[in-house]
């Protein structure tokens, strides 16, 4: 399986592991297709309708390779029909939307790099714990050079309107307009303590406690479910 859930524990915390090897001997870069898609989707829908009769529930969301994810899979993407491009889409903004608006916090645990719509995934968390040491938090899409009729920023209008409201929404309202310009304009590439610093973080830690420390921070939270969203 490309998601492995696992949970509740006595504090009703629940965590969905991502684990897609995008390449055949290649690293777990949970680069996102439909079935991947699909698989994280079906295991939120599971935590959702548990939480619904549980007093307490919160959901980490993990990796077990060195990303926390790498984006879209760029090479299923670009061989997909519009048709199905334009499905996909859809469907992966649903998957934030029910992030966003889930009825029990959510907090994102990342391990490692968090890039273009894996870090969209992460800013849809309610609380984020990134490695401290190793890793950036970027919106690379600025950096693509795709060719003409691949998939790029501005093919699908609709997508790019979703995420800057995104971005709008979780960037932190001290300077917004510096850092909408600083992440979307020049696709910087943000280690642990300036991400801390600029606030799309709420925590860092070293390598071995950050899955740690996302579920003691679900913990805290998880009595309050029913408050999110």
């Amino acid at each position: 399986p490309m998601v492995v859930l696992e949970g509740p524990t006595d504090k009703g915390v629940w965590t969905l592991y991502m684990q897609r090897v995008s390449k055949a001997g290649g690293p777990v870069e949970n680069t996102f297709t439909p079935e991947f898609v699909a698989e994280i989707r079906s295991c939120f829908r599971r935590v959702r309708d548990w939480a619904a009769t549980s007093p307490s529930c919160a959901l980490v969301l993990a990796s077990t390779g060195k990303f926390f994810s790498n984006g879209h899979d760029l090479d299923w993407l670009n061989s997909a029909g519009r048709r199905d491009q334009e499905e996909f889409i859809d469907n992966f903004y649903d998957l934030l939307a029910e992030v966003l608006s889930a009825p029990f916090p959510v907090v994102a645990a990342i391990n490692g790099h968090a890039f273009a719509a894996g870090l969209h995934l992460a800013l849809c968390a309610d609380y984020r714990v990134f490695r401290g040491d190793r890793g950036f938090l970027c919106m690379n899409e600025v950096d693509m050079k795709p060719d003409p009729g691949e998939a790029a920023p501005g093919r699908f209008a609709h997508a790019d309107r979703k995420l800057m409201a995104i971005i709008h929404y979780k960037a932190p309202h001290e300077d917004r307009a510096h850092m909408l310009r600083t992440m979307i304009l020049e696709g910087q590439r943000f280690a642990g303590p300036d991400a801390l610093r600029s606030g799309l973080v709420d925590r860092l830690a070293e390598e071995n406690r950050v899955l740690l420390e996302a579920q003691e921070l679900a913990a805290q939270w998880a009595p309050r479910k029913g408050t999110q969203g």
